[in-house]
């Protein structure tokens, strides 16, 4: 079973980031959430929350060994979940088409950008 979890260790959520993306990148400050399967994290998550009381996602990753089994999108649509719970948007610091599903569109600023009341969660069995 997975479950997303907040971190407030630094140093913990530094050593998951590292496994992520490499010992010699260094982790962004922020809000911590953490990916655990079975009591063990597999994936992070940094957040922030902007001046207007938005929420920034400056990176999300898994650990490679598990990618492909669509941890990554459960992982990312239970942060937009949690994120908009309190009326807030969320602004992810890449473009990437996986986010026009969710209803992102592009800023002045490069980044991508959606309200609380836009976020759509489409669903994979085309219903």
């Amino acid at each position: 079973m997975f479950t997303i979890c907040y971190e407030e260790s630094w140093v913990r959520a530094n050593k998951i980031y590292q496994k992520v993306f490499g010992e010699d990148k260094k982790m962004p400050s922020g809000i911590y959430s953490l990916l655990v399967c079975q009591d063990t994290p597999v994936g992070v998550a940094v957040a922030k929350l902007t001046k207007d009381m938005q929420v920034e996602i400056k990176t999300v990753g898994i650990y490679q060994q598990i990618r492909g089994q669509g941890l990554g999108d459960f992982f990312m649509r239970s942060l937009f979940n949690v994120y908009t719970q309190g009326g807030n948007g969320i602004y992810v610091n890449w473009v990437h088409p996986y986010f026009d599903k969710f209803g992102f569109k592009p800023t002045e600023d490069g980044r991508l950008y959606v309200s609380a009341e836009d976020l759509v969660f489409p669903h994979k069995c085309k219903h």
